[in-house]
């Protein structure tokens, strides 16, 4: 997929939704998914799994970068990793995250008790 060139050859491309270290994960992906010889697909798909457990933030970026160029296989590993990741979460982890201390985050629940569901206990 990435081919050596001559530096006389070479142009700068810019990638502005596309941070450093992402595009270097990127550049990882294709590298090994390079030739996509069926005969290691068994070791690609370890390598995917162990890949896919970066953290959410960076499958996030991963995401949007892989949709930016146009990787689809990319896309649809991050968000499969992603998935994962949200799917074990709680709404509550989801919608606030660690925002709040527990002081904070019971005080809120107290003083929304009223919605349903929310019964100002952990």
């Amino acid at each position: 997929m990435i081919e050596e060139t001559s530096s006389s050859n070479r142009e700068l491309i810019t990638l502005p939704i596309v941070s450093g270290n992402i595009l270097a994960k990127v550049l990882q992906y294709c590298e090994n998914h390079g030739g996509d010889d069926k005969s290691i697909a068994e070791e690609l798909r370890a390598w995917d799994a162990d890949f896919a457990k970066l953290d959410k933030d960076t499958l996030f970026q991963l995401i949007l970068a892989a949709n930016y160029l146009g990787i689809e296989r990319l896309v649809d590993l991050a968000s499969e990793g992603a998935w994962s990741k949200v799917r074990a979460e709680s709404a509550g982890d989801i919608l606030y995250g660690n925002r709040y201390s527990s002081d904070e985050d019971q005080e809120i629940r107290m003083e929304y008790q009223w919605v349903s569901g929310c019964s100002g206990k952990n």
